[in-house]
């Protein structure tokens, strides 16, 4: 903090004025007022457990909403800043407000299953159902976030689960991966013109049914393909070839326990909770797309695989989470969220070239009431690629143009 004039000054010196983009000083002032934020944060955690008793009642009603309103505080003032910095403006597209809708927004819990894309998308997703919609939300995030010292302190008072990936023994490939071509680049025409797909049509697999594939080609299932397949209906937002395991207040639970991580969350959801899942399990980008066409095609899961190829804005969902979650709050709400803007945004340098971004962000979000929620696993699968294809549409529909540089 001390040196803060300082690396200002530097900033202004270093950033040139060019159409008054100043890259380095925009970074540097939003990197000081988190900081700020963080100190703050942690100075109020800080008061916190000693108006709890020094910790003997944190995990009381009173001390929990004491801990949501600092995280609404927190990522409020984050996005006030983000949106004065790097010029953003956030436009969000909701259901009609209908009395049924009202009455619903906060007398019943929520699933939140949301797309991953973007920086700081998922920040901006849990400040919307905090500060907008009043909600309390349980979040199933990456390990990694705990190295933020506020989210590790703040995240580990109130209900969450932390995915911990790690690598995984991969599936055999097919003897012939190039019979089974899954397409370079997301923004190509071609579908997935050699993956058998005994529910597409024809013209889009290339042959009439499983059985005119040779077996070389489309090997029998072994006990590792298997895993896979298991490991994708149980593991959400898991990476391709990694399992999960969730580290939960200083232990690690093993993978099989992750489930019953997200069911423990949704099933304590109250009439103002929201359990957010990102069922894609990571940020999109095209080596991820590819990565996740080709494990549907070596889980030999063809009709999914035909469909995932066919999206080409999100990575195939994976189902498990959202079952596990919709099976243990039955008289949850399920929230559809898409958004665009700064999906496009994949890597650091993508990131530096668009300063300051002047970028308009849309979101959309759907409630599909309880009553009209599957709830047979295949069912809920289907559907959440149904889902899945709609979001996909509407985002190429919606996707604003990027002002030029």
């Amino acid at each position: 903090m001390v040196l803060s004039p300082l690396l200002l000054l530097i900033g202004l010196v270093a950033s040139p004025s060019r159409s008054g983009r100043r890259r380095t000083l925009r970074l540097i002032w939003f990197g000081l007022s988190w900081l700020v934020m963080e100190s703050l944060a942690l100075v109020a955690c800080l008061g916190l457990w000693i108006a709890s008793g020094f910790g003997g009642r944190l995990r009381s009603e009173a001390s929990m909403d004491r801990h949501y309103a600092l995280v609404r505080w927190f990522l409020a003032t984050l996005f006030r800043r983000a949106i004065t910095v790097f010029r953003l403006k956030v436009e969000i597209e909701e259901p009609e407000a209908t009395p049924q809708e009202q009455a619903a927004r906060l007398t019943r819990p929520v699933i939140v299953l949301s797309r991953h894309a973007g920086p700081g998308d998922s920040f901006l997703l849990v400040h919307q159902l905090l500060s907008r919609y009043g909600r309390k939300p349980r979040i199933v995030m990456k390990a990694a976030l705990q190295f933020d010292p506020s989210i590790d302190v703040v995240i580990n008072r109130l209900p969450h689960a932390f995915v911990h990936p790690r690598p995984a023994v991969p599936a055999p490939r097919p003897a012939d991966p190039a019979a089974l071509a899954v397409p370079d680049d997301p923004a190509a025409p071609s579908d997935l013109a050699t993956v058998p797909d005994p529910a597409a049509p024809a013209e889009l697999s290339g042959v009439s049914g499983p059985d005119s594939v040779a077996d070389p080609v489309v090997p029998a299932p072994t006990p590792a393909a298997t895993a896979v397949a298991v490991g994708e209906a149980a593991v959400p937002g898991a990476a391709a070839s990694h399992d999960a395991a969730v580290v939960r207040e200083g232990s690690v639970i093993s993978e099989a326990a992750v489930i019953e991580e997200i069911r423990r969350l949704a099933a304590g959801l109250g009439p103002t909770g929201a359990l957010v899942i990102f069922p894609e399990g990571g940020n999109f980008t095209p080596s991820r797309w590819r990565r996740g066409v080709r494990r549907l095609v070596d889980a030999q899961r063809y009709s999914e695989a035909a469909r995932a190829s066919r999206m080409r804005n999100l990575l195939p969902p994976r189902s498990g989470g959202a079952f596990a979650a919709i099976d243990a709050a039955p008289t949850a709400d399920v929230i559809f969220v898409a958004h665009t803007g700064l999906d496009d945004l994949i890597t650091v340098g993508d990131v530096w070239r668009a300063l300051p971004m002047e970028q308009l962000i849309r979101a959309r979000w759907w409630r599909v009431p309880a009553a009209d929620v599957p709830r047979e696993r295949e069912a809920v699968m289907r559907w959440l690629y149904d889902w899945w294809e709609l979001i996909d549409a509407w985002i190429a529909e919606n996707r604003p143009a990027r002002p030029p540089a």
